[in-house]
Parts: structure tokens; sequence; C-alpha cells
């Protein structure tokens, strides 16, 4: 089994900053979904697709806005292994996005969560200087509804703040 990424748990989440104060706009580095899990308590995004298998790998982030603004999240350049394209904007991965204020998994409040059929990108209000966490969970699917979805493959996480 693949070892997950530092992020895979609450605890731990990689913290997205900006780089240039000109600049808001960025892009994670990629993470293999391999080998990532779910913590007990750990909530599934309300835009999950009932017709998943399982829900059962997550990473996770943290995003303190330096100004208030519309948050536009989506997962665009995440790649299956096989790397088919499948044409919903996610090469053969079927993620869904989540983001929550709250500082522990029982605390947590949805803001709002997307999958990546359902809708291509997240958008949503943010308050400066308040603590969002966000969660990208891949949806396992056995067998995959199309011959393109894989469950293994690397993500990333596309920001923007207006």
């Amino acid at each position: 089994m693949a070892r997950p990424p530092a992020n895979d748990n609450f605890a731990s989440p990689l913290l997205i900053r900006r780089v240039d104060p000109t600049i808001s706009t960025g892009t994670t580095p990629a993470w293999s979904v391999a080998g990532l899990t779910m913590q007990t308590g750990e909530p599934n995004p309300s835009a999950i697709d009932v017709s998943a298998t399982s829900v059962d790998q997550s990473a996770w982030f943290r995003f303190t806005p330096w100004k208030s603004g519309e948050l536009t999240l989506d997962c665009f350049g995440s790649l299956a292994w096989d790397n088919f394209s499948y044409g919903v904007g996610v090469d053969g991965l079927w993620l869904a996005l989540a983001i929550y204020t709250g500082e522990s998994l029982g605390t947590l409040v949805e803001k709002g969560a997307m999958d990546n059929v359902a809708s291509n990108q997240l958008f949503v209000s943010v308050v400066m200087e308040t603590v969002y966490r966000i969660q990208v969970v891949n949806m396992i699917y056995d067998p995959p509804p199309s011959a393109g979805l894989r469950n293994n493959g690397l993500a990333k996480l596309n920001w923007s703040l207006a």
C-alpha cells in the first residue's frame, strides 16, 4: 500500500498561501491519491455522488484569506495513472471538494461543496482572516462508471481569490 501524503489527516493540512502579494491565484503541488485514508468522524462533502462504492480517501488543506471575497476552487489538471480524459475537467479521477470552518472534525461547518461531474468549480464567499479547511475526496467506484475512471492518480488543487 502506498504511503499517504502528510495532509492525509485533518490535523496536518497543507497550508495554502500566496507566494507573491500581487498574485491571488495558485496551485498546490500534485499529490498521489494512492494511500489516502479518511479518519473516524471525518465528514463526507454534501456533494458526494451517492452511487460511489466508497468514499474513503481524502486530503486536507488550510486557507486563511488575506481579504474578503469569492474563493474559487477546482481540481483541473488532476490525472489518473492512465491519463484517460472522460470530459469533466479532471482526467480519470472522480473528486469532490468541500470547504469548512471549524477547528476540529467535530466542529466543522460546511460552507460549500462540489464534485467534478455536477460542477467543475466551487465558488464560496470567504471572510478575511477566517481559517477555512478544504477537503478533497477521491470517490471510489467498483466497477468504475466509465472505462477511463480510475481510483488512483495525481490530484492537485487550484485556487483563486477575487
